[in-house]
């Protein structure tokens, strides 16, 4: 449809909202007929039909909002139906053992010390995974310990890290230039394949920590669940609201909030429990 694509060319999305918009403003297109007439009862029928849960329906929502106010002016029938966005149960936060087996699973080989370079970067950063798979040798400073990355929303942030992952980052780039293809300009490639020694991309990058938590025997991890667990660890170890909003690009405390869920839940049960106040722990 080409009103989308016009839509999506005119907007300021980085390239990743651009694709799933784009996927979600084509089943709309596709499902219903008259967009323009299409009312709040039509536009909740459609949103709970695609079987699709909450956060999915959320982000859905926001795509036809937008395009339908671009479209057709905010006076568009739809609009009148404002999307809640429900808190999201937990979701999957490491402890520090859980990590420190993870860093024992790597080998000495190439492809451990570029995976060991990855986890610290992940964990001293809290970069996404689009994140780590672009950051670039341009951008990377190992003596000041700092990396510049374009983050969500197409804008660029800078984040510090610690002396132990600039090492690591360090080791993995003296190996680096033996497996990249010339011209590739990330940090992290793959080695092996079908894209051997080109940038790693986000499903590639979802298959290795995949392995990681196979190999360790942890389940359930994603690339995300370093960013929690990176929010979790710095806000057990004492850091503020203020310094954890800076570093990981959220604002509002809100969001400091929601990424360290396990602590505040675990932090009542460690040091204000009724039940070892009455029974003496």
């Amino acid at each position: 449809m080409a009103e989308i694509e016009q839509f999506l060319s005119e907007q300021d999305y980085s390239e990743q909202t651009v694709m799933v918009y784009r996927y979600y403003l084509s089943l709309l297109a596709a499902s219903v007929p008259n967009l323009e007439t299409m009312d709040a009862a039509i536009f909740v029928k459609w949103l709970g039909g695609q079987g699709w849960g909450r956060s999915t329906q959320y982000l859905a929502g926001c795509a036809a909002r937008a395009f339908l106010r671009w479209r057709y002016g905010a006076k568009h029938p739809a609009l009148l139906y404002r999307i809640k966005r429900r808190e999201p149960p937990p979701q999957r936060t490491l402890t520090a053992e859980e990590v420190e087996t993870l860093y024992r699973g790597f080998g000495s080989d190439d492809g451990g010390r570029r995976d060991l370079a990855m986890l610290s970067v992940f964990l001293d950063t809290g970069l996404r995974a689009s994140e780590i798979c672009r950051l670039a040798l341009d951008h990377l400073h190992l003596e000041e310990k700092y990396l510049s990355v374009e983050v969500k929303g197409g804008n660029w942030a800078e984040k510090s890290f610690s002396l132990i992952t600039s090492m690591d980052l360090d080791n993995w780039l003296v190996v680096r230039d033996y497996h990249a293809l010339d011209g590739v300009p990330t940090v992290f490639v793959s080695l092996g394949g079908n894209t051997p020694g080109k940038p790693l991309t986000r499903d590639g990058l979802r298959a290795i920590v995949r392995k990681w938590g196979e190999r360790a025997g942890i389940d359930h991890i994603s690339p995300h669940a370093f960013r929690r667990t990176a929010a979790t660890l710095g806000a057990e170890d004492g850091a503020s609201d203020q310094l954890l909003m800076q570093q990981f690009g959220w604002k509002s405390a809100q969001m400091v909030r929601r990424y360290t869920r396990k602590l505040q839940n675990r932090a009542f049960a460690d040091d204000h429990s009724p039940v070892t106040k009455v029974r003496g722990g």
